[in-house]
């Protein structure tokens, strides 16, 4: 199906970037899938970009960014897992598109949208063996409790792609969606 093939070139197009360590252009384009999904999705909210946005990555990515803490209860001798963790919110990878894109930037403290998060650091994929170096969220309390979420940009930006394929598979008899895939920018062969 024609509509199917430009998203298909725009999530090839961040994985191809992935495996030749292009970094900053994978992360640029994962960063523009959701804008484009969710406006697909909810073309009645077109002036609503955050809120679109932020409900497609709370439908599609989150779950990869969310955990669970817990305590150990002494008195029954078993491990609590009561706690949820969002380890990065909709509303931070909202912030975080914001600031890159418009700006280049990885803080995000200026971003409105933002959540809890003051910065984030990418760095490269682990090397074999070695333990992995995504969601490692840090506060420095001697500058103000700045939260600071480290990830590896091979593996946010593979994310990303998923999120796409899942709605992807959601949307694929959506007769509306797919004809507004079928509208989306194309290059052509030079003719």
């Amino acid at each position: 199906m024609f509509s199917n093939f430009i998203m298909k070139q725009l999530k090839e197009a961040v994985r191809q970037a992935i495996s030749e360590h292009n970094w900053y252009c994978a992360l640029a384009g994962a960063l523009i899938l959701p804008d484009i999904c969710s406006s697909l999705d909810k073309p009645e909210m077109m002036t609503k970009v955050k809120e679109r946005y932020v409900g497609w990555y709370n439908s599609y990515v989150i779950e990869n960014y969310t955990g669970i803490a817990g305590s150990f209860n002494e008195e029954e001798y078993v491990f609590d897992e009561s706690k949820k963790i969002i380890f990065l919110s909709g509303e931070d990878c909202y912030a975080l598109r914001c600031a890159y894109l418009h700006n280049g930037l990885d803080e995000i403290t200026k971003q409105r949208a933002r959540e809890s998060l003051n910065k984030f650091r990418f760095v490269t994929p682990s090397e074999s063996g070695e333990q992995s170096k995504h969601l490692q969220k840090t506060i420095t309390f001697y500058d103000d409790k700045r939260e600071v979420l480290q990830l590896e940009v091979d593996k946010f930006c593979e994310d990303i792609c998923s999120g796409v394929d899942k709605w992807e598979a959601n949307v694929e008899t959506v007769s509306s969606i797919q004809n507004k895939l079928g509208e989306l920018l194309t290059i052509y062969e030079g003719q």
